[in-house]
């Protein structure tokens, strides 16, 4: 039987779509746009036979919908295609994210994560202390990457019950922190696309507000998890050679790539995802060659176009659809409507409306509906002011819903990685062992978010 040899036609489209948006967006040329929307249309055909169900599902009811919203209103041929382009950088944003990951390959971060555990950490407490601390500077890079390699690194020191579901928690919640800001998380892009604020705005209260939701972790572990042994804590003595210089080069690695997206945000007019693209092409090879990694950095870009590329097919459905949906919805007239009917029923207290948008996000998740759709369509048609928020209130209320669905779910990507991570029922291992949490951190940001201006 002959082997079905691996297509490359589909990482290439991706390659050519991410250059074509970036020179789009730098240049401002009309037929570089025109020549992306073509780009989108060959993109989507092509990807979507090889995605899931639900995914064609959604989107054929969102193109449905917005298609039938723009025919109504009787745009022309310039909104058709400013609908189709719309979420052209979130493409881009998914396509060139993935780059950013090959920076933890030119050290041996990994190990020195490891030695500092067996060297430092020797209670329950302790481990997920540092679990969390570190998953929210690793997600903050390579996201939902991040937890496989800590499970990898950490796990088999968390094998009983309490320790366990304490480890798996702060996988989770390290993650999840990293939602109020960190640009190469979807939930930040997409809300900045739609609101559009520029990420240094959302940047500074965003770190606040992560940073509130690591400290309340980082004391519940600590009163949780103080008498709790680790599974082999009696090894810890072995290990004799650590050094600090790995991790502190992770550090830098970490500021760097943040430094130069702020950088390039104050400092040129390029809009946010243009910006996030541009520094996942830039820093990973910029960085390779300062370190002398560029061999490793080939490797990488060889997995990249081999592995990752192929993958990248339902978040190009789905971000097309919802895109063009949401830009619909603008054009049309009928998100204006939506916001001036919810004006006229207007929930008594800002953080009452909170905590319906953010359960209402949590329910249509539980159900399949991807979060971003949520988001897209919730920033495309409700006016911040009519719901008691300020602009910036708002993009973090949409953020801080995207963060309680996607734990909420089992169909999200983080359950999903999580229970193939842990082999544990998906059902367990995310939404089981935090909605205790969702409900105690949606009250608490319910209540400080209108407060926010």
């Amino acid at each position: 039987m002959r082997c079905k040899k691996p297509t490359l036609y589909h990482p290439v489209l991706c390659l050519l779509f991410l250059f074509v948006f970036l020179v789009w967006s730098i240049t401002g040329v009309f037929y570089f746009k025109v020549a992306l929307g073509f780009l989108f249309i060959i993109l989507v055909v092509q990807a979507a036979p090889g995605t899931r169900v639900a995914y064609r599902v959604i989107a054929l009811f969102l193109f449905g919908l917005g298609a039938g919203g723009l025919v109504l209103a009787r745009a022309g041929a310039e909104q058709w295609l400013t609908s189709l382009t719309n979420n052209g950088g979130l493409v881009a944003f998914f396509i060139s994210i993935p780059l950013f990951s090959f920076m933890l390959s030119y050290q041996d971060y990994r190990g020195a994560i490891k030695g500092f555990f067996n060297r430092y950490i020797h209670s329950g407490a302790g481990l997920n202390v540092m679990a969390i601390w570190v998953s929210f500077i690793l997600s903050s890079i390579i996201n939902v990457a991040s937890i496989p390699m800590l499970y990898d690194l950490l796990g088999q020191n968390a094998l009983n019950g309490s320790a366990r579901d304490d480890f798996y928690r702060s996988l989770v919640w390290g993650n999840v922190a990293g939602v109020f800001w960190a640009p190469n998380y979807v939930a930040v892009a997409t809300v900045l696309l739609y609101t559009g604020l520029e990420w240094v705005n959302i940047m500074p209260a965003g770190v606040m507000l992560a940073l509130l939701m690591m400290l309340l972790m980082t004391a519940r572990f600590c009163l949780a998890g103080r008498k709790t042994a680790l599974e082999n804590a009696s090894g810890h003595g072995g290990v004799k050679e650590f050094s600090w210089r790995p991790l502190v080069g992770l550090l830098l690695t970490y500021l760097g790539m943040i430094g130069l997206v702020a950088v390039m945000n104050i400092f040129t007019p390029f809009p946010i995802l243009t910006i996030i693209s541009l520094s996942a092409v830039i820093f990973p090879f910029g960085l390779a060659a300062v370190q002398n990694k560029m061999d490793v950095c080939r490797n990488e870009l060889k997995n990249y176009f081999l592995a990752t590329l192929p993958g990248i097919k339902n978040e190009i459905l789905l971000f097309a659809a919802v895109g063009f949906f949401g830009k619909a919805l603008e054009i049309s007239g009928a998100g204006a409507y939506i916001s001036a009917v919810l004006q006229n029923y207007r929930l008594p207290y800002p953080g009452l409306t909170a905590l319906v948008l953010v359960w209402l996000m949590a329910l249509l998740a539980l159900v399949g509906v991807h979060p971003v759709v949520s988001i897209s369509a919730f920033a495309a048609a409700l006016d911040p002011a009519a719901l008691g928020f300020s602009t910036l209130g708002y993009a973090y209320l949409l953020m801080f819903g995207y963060g309680i669905a996607v734990t909420i779910s089992p169909f999200s990507g983080l359950s999903l990685v999580m229970a193939g991570t842990t082999r544990e029922n998906p059902l367990y291992v995310v939404p089981g062992l935090n909605w205790r949490l969702c409900l105690f951190f949606s009250f608490l940001y319910a209540f400080l978010l209108p407060f926010i201006h």
